[in-house]
């Protein structure tokens, strides 16, 4: 069933008098979105305390974030407004599990067939022996980037579920 059609149902109960059934349904639907300095200050807490992130909403970026620590952000999107960044930084892990968050350029107009931007979706730098899922990444220049600098980037899994609309979706 459709937010439209529960709204609905929710609606014609409320003209009944339940209003307590309306605040209870309503309230899974308030989508919240953090900011970026909420999601950076949440991934150095949780890679200091206990070396692990897991996302609880979608954020809104306008400046890179930086992924130090195993992360599980399954079905949670980052939305970038500003289409020059590398949006997601993951730089110099061993062993790490990383289930990254989709990332979508939210400033791009890829419609017209020409992208304005120069943005990395997601940048994986330096990493060895780890485990990555790379969920959905749409409508930057570069979608992701796999690079290996100076140490390298060796014995890496990487799931890779759906680049969209990037002018290079994958750049090794």
């Amino acid at each position: 069933m459709s937010l439209i059609g529960i709204f609905s149902q929710v609606k014609n109960r409320v003209m009944r008098g339940s209003i307590a059934l309306f605040f209870l349904v309503s309230s899974q639907f308030v989508f919240s979105e953090g900011t970026r300095e909420e999601l950076q200050e949440l991934i150095d807490t949780s890679c200091l305390n206990d070396g692990f992130v897991r996302l609880d909403k979608d954020y809104r970026i306008s400046q890179s974030v930086y992924i130090k620590c195993d992360m599980d952000s399954q079905n949670k999107t980052v939305y970038v407004d500003d289409g020059t960044i590398k949006a997601l930084i993951v730089e110099g892990l061993d062993n790490a599990k990383l289930v990254l968050p989709n990332v979508i350029n939210a400033s791009a107009d890829p419609g017209n067939g020409k992208w304005t931007g120069s943005g990395t979706g997601i940048s994986l730098i330096n990493i060895s022996s780890s485990h990555i899922e790379i969920g959905h990444v749409r409508n930057f220049d570069y979608g992701v980037t796999l690079i290996g600098n100076e140490k390298g980037t060796v014995h890496n899994n990487v799931h890779i579920r759906h680049l969209e609309n990037n002018r290079r979706n994958l750049v090794l």
